[in-house]
């Protein structure tokens, strides 16, 4: 068995939105246990559970957009935004964002989760059977799998962005500061380009 060590921790969970109000709560004993108010519940037996909440009147509620734009929102399930948000934090934490080009190809990502996108799956079963499968989101796939958490632009993109435009010859990185070479930007750099970083590379060349 080899040994780890880690050095960095993203939390989101339902007693805090990061690992410092998460651990303060944990030692003050305080539970995360509350009544389910999202879905419709006068049927089942058990009425509460443990979940991250969105309802800013909660305490300790979970506020999305700090972290996510609409878009990110609206293409992932909750398991991904929450996924993609604690790594976020961990490799902040651990601040491997610092690491030299040559650490970051070393880099890798490794997910446990239990089945996926349930939420989702759901929701995308009812809309086929109530208006068809002409209406199912063509991100019905990608934002439900459980591997695409680990697969996501936005979080392996973290590492290989930068590594993406060292690799450019100036006049490239020059075309797209000016945003006229839009096919080369949407293709390798999704809609996240760090434009402070080309021009730093162009005054650097």
């Amino acid at each position: 068995m080899r040994r780890v060590v880690v050095t960095g921790i993203g939390l989101l969970t339902s007693i805090g939105h990061n690992k410092l109000l998460t651990w303060d709560n944990l030692v003050k004993c305080k539970s995360g246990i509350k009544k389910i108010n999202t879905f419709d519940i006068s049927d089942l037996p058990c009425k509460i559970a443990g979940y991250i909440s969105h309802n800013q009147d909660e305490a300790d509620f979970y506020d999305q957009t700090i972290h996510l734009d609409t878009k990110e929102v609206k293409r992932n399930d909750r398991f991904i935004q929450y996924g993609l948000v604690a790594a976020k934090m961990a490799i902040e934490d651990a601040e491997i964002e610092t690491l030299n080009e040559q650490e970051k190809l070393k880099v890798g990502i490794s997910v446990g989760s239990g089945i996926g996108g349930l939420e989702t799956i759901y929701e995308g079963s009812l809309k086929v059977d109530e208006k068809g499968p002409r209406k199912l989101s063509p991100f019905f796939i990608p934002s439900s799998l459980v591997n695409l958490l680990s697969g996501q632009r936005g979080l392996i993109s973290y590492f290989e962005k930068n590594q993406i435009l060292n690799n450019l010859q100036k006049d490239e990185l020059l075309l797209i500061n000016q945003n006229r070479d839009l096919d080369l930007k949407n293709s390798l750099l999704s809609d996240n380009l760090d434009l402070d970083y080309v021009e730093t590379l162009i005054r650097e060349r």
